[in-house]
Formats: structure tokens, C-alpha cells, sequence
């Protein structure tokens, strides 16, 4: 005859801890110094990956405002220049953005292409 205990968490029934104290020299307390380290190691996990997202946005932030400074110069000084050639470098950079736009609205995602390919 068999038996199958189940539970769910991090920590044993009593009962289970008992027959871990029973089989091996302080069980309990080395499955509880487990149970300790793996939430430890998880928390520091977690601290090292958030820290890893933070620095990603800070960098991401830091070169578009590089980029926006730059396009602002380059525009300020493309205005002194000549004032037609800013108002074609406009034109042309909207047009670019309406096209790959309308580009995005008019073509499915990744996701609705793989729903259609499982129909």
C-alpha cells in the first residue's frame, strides 16, 4: 500500500519535518537553512535585475535626450543655412514617419500572423 502526502509552499506539514528530524540529524532545522537560502537568493536575484532594468532606462533616457539635443542643433543650424533646405529636411522626415506609420497599421503583428497560420 502506498500513500501520497502533498503540499504546497515553501515549508513542510509538522508532520514531514518530524520525519526529516527522525531520518537525518537535524532535518528540520537544515530544511528550514535551505528554504532560508533559496529565498535569499531569489531576493538577490531580484535586486540584480532590477538594478540591471534601472540602468537600461537611465542609458535609454540619456542617449534620446543626446539624440533630441543633436537633432536640435543640427535643425537650428540647417535653419541659418537656408530655410528651404529645412523645410525639404521636414517634409522628408514626415513623410518618413507617416510612412512607417501607416506601414505599422496597415500589416499585422507578429501575433496576429501566428494566429492566422493556426487557422
Amino acid at each position: 500500500m502506498a500513500v501520497l502526502k502533498q503540499y504546497q509552499g515553501p515549508i513542510p506539514p509538522p508532520e514531514l519535518l518530524a520525519d526529516y528530524s527522525n531520518a537525518i540529524e537535524n532535518g528540520a532545522e537544515r530544511v528550514f537553512a535551505l528554504i532560508e537560502s533559496e529565498a535569499s537568493h531569489i531576493q538577490s536575484q531580484e535586486k540584480t535585475a532590477l538594478a540591471g532594468q534601472l540602468t537600461i532606462l537611465k542609458r535609454g533616457q540619456i542617449f534620446a535626450f543626446v539624440v533630441t539635443l543633436i537633432s536640435l542643433i543640427s535643425a537650428a543650424f540647417t535653419v541659418h543655412i537656408s530655410v528651404g533646405l529645412a523645410i525639404a529636411m521636414v517634409t522628408a522626415g514626415i513623410g518618413t514617419l507617416a510612412v512607417a506609420f501607416l506601414g505599422m497599421l496597415a500589416s499585422p503583428s507578429g501575433d496576429e500572423k501566428k494566429t492566422q497560420k493556426g487557422k
